[in-house]
């Protein structure tokens, strides 16, 4: 399904790939014809037309196709949008990615698109077969949920966000399962979990600041959600989260923070208490945002349906947790909600911005995913409760038409552009996709197989085979 949306989209396509593109074509340094030293700015990079402009001819023009970036060259061209100058991203993601560029910008970005999706593809499939019943559940139900549709648009691309949404998830996945695992669970599985545990807490530090930091309240939530008991038998598991976090914590406090052009503060209003509750009202947006879009450079504009079924399904979510009563899930749940409002409301007062600068729902979706998971729990946490059938049978069929309308809106914009209908029978097609198989099978394929996850998510929601089995030790069923 992911390989599908990368499939559609053209090189330069996620929001700000001018400066990560350029950043993964000059991670491995100075090297002629791909990025070279600019003699006239020692801030700029020279570096390939086709790579730093490509999206200059079709971004915020949704009438334009992606057809437009055939007439790039491997000219270079000076930019300061370089990570190597800049210095605002941390720069392990570059580097990685730069083991896959080459000459040819459009099969190496696809390479880039395939190893990120199989990585969260990957990450995904093993926490289901290793997390107990119940937490794979929850993991399951915040896939379904938080990644429709921003998740599907940014992880199969080569904006650092992709691995900070993986690895966040990855580090509460496989954190929780850790320090909620029993002691006849077989010493190999706990080794899987722990290593996962390391995978997503290097890939959030390796990706972007904001999602080091992260670790540090995915951390705590977790706590919060085993209890006082359970750290106590699992202190072990619990060490390696706070060595992780204080890793994420260190990485955030001894970089820089981003600032405007000349080193001036980022915003211009006045810090106080008006600007306070103006964020404070307005904020979430972002969480109907994260749910509904848009996609892209912020010029694809999904309809409706999708950010409103995206809030019914959360509410469904919060309903569910509060009709379970009192518990430390519920608590924890609170605490991961606030932080998803708390997070951006504190950094935009100190910027001196607004909500609408400067953040972007795609930097909180990691925070979105912990709180839909902590909040898919049940109060016994790794055993099952049946979720009522009906409103599953609702709730993921509209799911999968919001995860249909933002691909065929996506894959419609950069093939055909606004200016044909988004249902025209007689369709044409003026940009392929960035590889050579047909369009339209690609569409098929995607179809299919969307429509697949979602009656798979249905039937380990309700019926759920994947993850081990695990009982609670103590007999009231909770941890």
């Amino acid at each position: 399904m992911l390989l599908g949306w990368a499939a559609v989209t053209p090189v330069g396509s996620s929001p700000d790939d001018d400066y990560h593109l350029s950043s993964i074509w000059c991670a491995s340094g100075n090297e002629s014809g791909a990025c070279e030293l600019d003699p006239n700015d020692s801030r700029a990079r020279l570096v390939r037309q086709d790579v730093a402009d490509a999206f200059r001819c079709y971004a915020f023009e949704s009438e334009i196709s992606a057809a437009c970036t055939g007439q790039l060259t491997d000219e270079l061209v000076s930019t300061t949008r370089v990570n190597q100058t800049a210095g605002l991203y941390p720069s392990w993601f570059y580097r990685s990615m730069s083991l896959f560029a080459g000459s040819d910008p459009h099969s190496s970005v696809l390479t880039m698109r395939i190893i990120n999706a199989l990585i969260a593809a990957a990450m995904f499939f093993a926490a289901l077969l290793l997390s107990p019943r119940g937490i794979a559940r929850s993991i399951a139900t915040a896939t379904l949920i938080a990644y429709v549709p921003i998740g599907l648009y940014i992880i199969p691309s080569t904006n650092p966000s992709s691995w900070a949404i993986t690895g966040v998830a990855a580090f509460w996945a496989f954190g929780i399962s850790t320090m909620a695992r029993q002691e006849s669970v077989e010493t190999w599985r706990t080794l899987v979990l722990s290593l996962g545990v390391v995978i997503g807490a290097v890939m959030a530090i390796a990706s972007r600041l904001d999602s080091s930091a992260y670790l540090a309240l995915v951390a705590g939530i977790v706590f919060l959600t085993v209890g006082v008991r359970q750290l106590r038998r699992k202190w072990l598991s619990a060490l390696l989260l706070v060595v992780l976090a204080l890793m994420g914590l260190i990485a955030y406090a001894t970089t820089n923070p981003p600032v405007a052009p000349g080193g001036e503060a980022l915003g211009s209003a006045e810090p106080g208490i008006g600007l306070l509750l103006t964020n404070v009202l307005n904020v979430p947006v972002y969480l109907q945002e994260a749910v509904g879009g848009p996609l892209g450079w912020y010029d694809i504009v999904l309809p409706t349906w999708v950010p409103i079924t995206g809030t019914l399904a959360m509410g469904f979510v919060i309903y569910r947790q509060l009709a379970f009563g009192k518990s430390r899930i519920l608590l924890a749940s609170a605490v991961a909600f606030a932080a998803f409002f708390l997070v951006p409301v504190v950094f935009l007062q100190l910027s001196g911005l607004v909500v609408g600068e400067l953040i972007q729902p795609r930097y909180l979706l990691p925070l979105l995913v912990v709180f839909i998971a902590t909040a898919a729990l049940s109060p016994e946490l790794v055993r099952d409760r049946p979720w009522p059938p009906l409103a599953l049978g609702v709730m993921l069929p509209a799911l999968a038409v919001s995860a249909l309308l933002a691909f065929w809106y996506t894959a419609h914009r950069y093939a055909a552009g606004s200016g044909q209908g988004l249902f025209d029978l007689d369709l044409a097609i003026e940009w392929s996709g960035i590889t050579s198989i047909p369009w339209l099978l690609v569409v098929v394929v995607t179809v299919i197989t969307t429509v697949g996850f979602f009656t798979a998510g249905y039937a380990v929601l309700r019926h759920p085979q994947l993850g081990s089995r695990e009982i609670p030790e103590n007999t009231d069923g909770r941890i």
